[in-house]
């Protein structure tokens, strides 16, 4: 191994041993950890995909009845706008998960909150506040 090689390795392995070290020292440094759960597919299931089904039934319908005397560039163009308008409403659908997220954790004095998909066992399951606070 050059010397170089050798070097960028160990530096990365420095980099990723203080990286864990803080992320330890952070969460297990206080005492008593307290990690909440949310399942992510609940809430997008249950807050995320209605309005966007909705929105995608309703832009089809529109792409539909606007495409049907455009030629292909202009249709690709129309489908490329509203694919645009979808993904910004789900970035910000997203976005207000991740606060209410944020929110419900300081409220309720986590110091962590992972994804239900990721607990075997244990945590403090915050699903429901976070869909209550979401409506």
């Amino acid at each position: 191994m050059t010397n170089k090689r050798y070097v960028i390795i160990t530096s990365i392995l420095v980099l990723v041993t203080v990286v864990v070290g803080a992320f330890f020292t952070s969460v297990h440094g206080k005492g008593e950890s307290k990690v909440g759960v949310v399942n992510l597919d609940a809430v997008y299931t249950q807050y995320m995909a209605p309005p966007l089904v909705n929105a995608r039934d309703e832009m089809q319908a529109e792409f539909d009845e606007k495409s049907a005397e455009l030629d292909e560039d202009e249709k690709t163009e129309l489908f490329m706008e509203y694919q645009e308008k979808l993904t910004a409403m789900e970035r910000q659908y997203r976005e207000d998960v991740q606060d209410a997220v944020n929110e419900v954790g300081q409220k309720q004095g986590v110091d962590v909150i992972v994804n239900a998909s990721v607990v075997l066992y244990g945590g403090i399951d915050l699903t429901d506040d976070v869909i209550k606070s979401l409506e």
